[in-house]
């Protein structure tokens, strides 16, 4: 490349003022050349490039990861991944290395979580004589994965005794090579000085770093560098009113700050005195809402200059107006007019969905694509200081890629400056994925389905968000996104019957009775109701679902201890280089972790084993455990579950397959497996997962049972749900079905949430299957007349007599805490003298 130099001369000002122009208009990409020499204002342009001339510069290290890392040793801050050698990163994130075939590579294969953190330390460095503003400049590649990216910080340290200390910090993404050169000159260098690089994995596509460079530039006034600009370099939803800053390096006399709406037309804002925060004053111009504005600074000396990077910043977006009422209804039925269907940046616009909705004839549909961020924005902010009990309700179906594409619902506090997931701790549905995703997509209920069906209006479902706990904010708003990855796209988002809305006053949960004691007959259906008051004076929202406590305390894992594997389970491993089964709180059934297999990329398939403790089994058990798995489609290479009554360790060949689990689920699902064919031997179970950068396997909650079939229903159903009006009531059909079901004892729950105090509450329900047993009387009816009650009910087939039990108190425990009033009553009504104002409570049975 040519050089280019310019003089100045003081007897051509007309020359000079229009070559300075040239200057301010084109500064940044003159800079970017290298090897240039230039004069301005009187000064000497020093570089910052890597082939600085060693006239100028002495390189004093470099590392290009050419012969491997030699030298350099890790220091694990947070988690266990090490860094290594590759050629690029993940998946051609990027596809090579910046120059040769080789470059320091961090990543954990998206299998531990985030928060990962490791140390990359050089060996020390010994600068001599060559301390003159000594320049480190490196390579970088971090490429984000939706919404989740890594970073790294550059830090150095004088000695293995000094702590270390953080030069800058690069969170942006870089899907390709992006030359680091904005870090300030190093400082207290010496004979043991070290660098590292601090990599951080917060789910992206890892770190790569290359061509790691220091030099010293032997000049004695030579000007710092700019560096550390506010706004950050890239920063979004800044103010009008911002100022701009900057740190300023040594020798720095005097400073000329450029600003403009493009990177290489800024003008000169200031010229002057070493400043390092520039007033918004000195902004030309009024700054305009969500604009982009770039700005450099050019530090000088008495001889040299030396200019920053060009940064760019952009200003927020034009405040939302206040809403001209409360609550917030939107169903579409009139077109968008509470939400913004084509806000600024998304790749698709919600359009009206004619065809699929709840209410009148119309919802919001988002027809996404690959990699979009789709947002349906309410148009106008919240005051929500003076409200108590806001809920955020709406119907919806997410038919989008299960562990990809996710729907998102957010909040502002900040007028949209700054958003925000909705919590697990503010969700009241009935997705039991939401509190581990914090989003929802096609998994999150089973009738979605996970293939590619096409929605119908029975697939609607209903979200409550308790937003109690955002009555700060003067300027609340609510939004809906949808976020897509690069593949796979399926029918979309649809949204109907927005409310936000609140709930004045308190609401109260009353349930009525707060337990259940039924005794039935074997092969029987019977219901009771049970009934939900509400004393408060405002809604009670409630979900109910029902729950089966273990039935085998002697075995069951819920892999909570702390401890991997579980005291008296092993881990085999039988072939590959995978790391085996692992411990998660990415994901769990209950109650926040679990047990998985990564997809790990090995040199040769993996075959783990996770085998449990010994188990004694009784008569006709049942094993069980709740799984669910993530790209089945096109990587599964084996699932099963495997069973041994000789040796727990899978390569002395005592091990039998019990089933091969290659179903596709994304959402937690049961399996059972009959263990009849083993009654009263000791066996141990074996989890064997096969595989190489193939599919995940998670397992939670593994117990043994008598194969009890589910027994209780609400409704109908496994769950229900209802709104109770104040001082009203709403009732629940308690079903039970003991088809199946052998004599004995069984417990089953009923788990109540809801916006009352206290929750969740639970009601229990206690069956006694009795071979023989009789349904209780059903019709009773009770008369009084004169000084006499008169009771009748229909006959119990089977039944011989009739028992009658009294007492005061209705809610007394029965049958101890009531009295015995008459037995041996063959009829189907029966009388009894009483006198004066009397509360009397009666029950029937029948007695065979």
């Amino acid at each position: 490349m040519k050089k280019i130099t310019f003089y100045f001369s003081g007897h051509l000002k007309s020359a000079f003022f229009v070559i300075l122009l040239i200057i301010g208009l084109f500064l940044n990409s003159f800079l970017s050349a290298f090897e240039i020499q230039q004069v301005y204002r009187g000064r000497k342009l020093v570089s910052q490039e890597p082939e600085a001339s060693s006239r100028d510069s002495v390189v004093i290290f470099s590392e290009d990861f050419e012969d491997g890392l030699s030298g350099w040793t890790q220091e694990y801050k947070n988690g266990y991944v090490d860094w290594t050698l590759n050629d690029g990163g993940y998946n051609g994130h990027p596809s090579s290395a910046h120059s040769g075939s080789n470059n320091a590579f961090l990543f954990d294969g998206w299998g531990t979580g985030a928060g990962d953190q490791t140390r990359l330390i050089s060996p020390e460095i010994d600068f001599g004589d060559n301390t003159s503003f000594p320049d480190l400049t490196l390579w970088l590649s971090q490429d984000s994965w939706q919404t989740y990216q890594d970073w790294i910080e550059v830090q150095y340290r004088n000695s293995e005794d000094d702590s270390w200390h953080t030069l800058n910090g690069y969170s942006f993404c870089y899907p390709d090579w992006h030359y680091i050169d904005d870090l300030p000159y190093l400082p207290d260098v010496g004979s043991t000085y070290q660098i590292c690089i601090l990599g951080d994995l917060e789910g992206g596509y890892g770190i790569c770093i290359d061509d790691i460079l220091i030099t010293a530039n032997n000049y004695y006034n030579k000007p710092g560098k700019p560096s550390d600009p506010t706004p950050d370099n890239g920063a979004v939803n800044i103010p009008l009113s911002t100022n701009l800053s900057w740190h300023n390096g040594g020798n720095t006399d005097s400073v000329e700050v450029f600003f403009g709406h493009d990177s290489l037309s800024q003008a000169s804002i200031y010229l002057g005195p070493a400043i390092d925060t520039l007033s918004n004053s000195y902004i030309p111009d009024s700054l305009e809402y969500e604009t982009v504005y770039y700005w450099n600074v050019v530090a000088m000396s008495e001889d040299f200059f030396v200019p920053s990077n060009t940064w760019h910043f952009q200003t927020a977006p034009e405040p939302f107006p206040g809403c001209q009422g409360f609550p917030v209804e939107e169903n579409f039925d009139n077109g968008f007019e509470n939400f913004n269907n084509n806000a600024y940046g998304n790749n698709i616009d919600w359009t009206l969905n004619n065809t699929l909705y709840t209410s009148s004839d119309s919802s919001a549909w988002n027809d996404y694509t690959a990699n979009n961020n789709n947002l349906l924005t309410q148009t106008c902010y919240m005051d929500l200081t003076a409200k108590v009990n806001v809920y955020l309700q709406f119907n919806h179906i997410a038919k989008t890629q299960a562990e990809h594409d996710s729907c998102l619902v957010e909040i502002s506090t900040d007028n949209g400056a700054t958003w925000t997931k909705l919590p697990a701790s503010t969700y009241m549905g009935l997705s039991n994925e939401y509190a581990s995703d914090l989003c929802f997509w096609e998994s999150s209920y089973d009738d979605w389905g996970t293939e590619d069906e096409t929605p119908t209006n029975v697939w609607w479902k209903e979200e409550i968000f308790d937003l109690s706990s955002y009555n700060y904010s003067e300027n609340a708003l609510v939004r809906f996104r949808l976020v897509s990855d690069q593949v796979t796209e399926k029918y979309g988002w649809l949204i109907d019957d927005i409310e936000i809305k609140e709930l004045l006053g308190y609401p109260d949960f009353s349930p009525d009775p707060t337990s259940f004691a039924t005794t039935l007959d074997t092969n029987t259906t019977y219901d009771e109701i049970l009934t939900i008051s509400n004393n408060g004076n405002t809604d009670l929202l409630y979900t109910a679902v029902v729950n089966y406590p273990q039935s085998r305390a002697d075995f069951f894992e819920d892999f909570e201890s702390g401890i991997f594997p579980p005291a008296g389970w092993s881990e085999y491993f039988l072939g590959g280089s995978g790391q085996g089964w692992r411990y998660t709180t990415s994901s769990y059934h209950s109650p926040i972790h679990c047990t998985y297999h990564n997809d790990d990329d090995v040199s040769s398939p993996s075959e783990d084993w996770l085998v449990t403790t010994a188990i004694s089994t009784t008569m006709d058990d049942t094993l069980y455990f709740w799984e669910k798995n993530k790209y089945m489609s096109g990587y599964y290479w084996y699932h099963g579950v495997w069973i041994s009554t000789g040796s727990p360790n899978p390569d002395d060949g005592d091990f039998v397959e019990l089933q091969e689990f290659s179903q596709s689920t994304s959402s937690w699902k049961k399996r059972e497996i009959d263990l009849s064919a083993y009654n009263f031997q000791t066996i141990y179970i074996g989890f064997k997962y096969i595989g190489d950068y193939d599919t995940e396997w998670y397992i939670d909650d593994v117990g043994i049972d008598p194969g009890i079939s589910d027994w209780l229903s609400l409704d109908g159903e496994n769950y229900t749900e209802g709104t109770v009006s104040p001082l009203s009531s709403d009732e629940i059909t308690v079903g039970y079905d003991t088809n199946g079901l052998d004599a004995g004892s069984y417990t089953g729950n009923i788990i109540f949430n809801h916006n009352a105090a206290g929750s969740p509450d639970t009601v229990t329900v206690n069956l006694n299957v009795i071979e023989g047993a009789l349904l209780p009387p059903e019709n009773v009816v009770i008369t009084v007349a004169d000084d006499s009650v008169h009771i009748s009910w229909d006959a119990v087939d089977g039944a011989n007599s009739y028992k009658i039990y009294l007492q005061d108190d209705p809610y007394a425990t029965f049958p101890s805490g009531w009295t015995v009033e008459a037995t041996g009553v063959t009829a189907t009504s029966w009388c009894e003298d009483v006198s004066g104002s009397t509360k009397k409570f009666y029950r029937v049975t029948a007695v065979k």
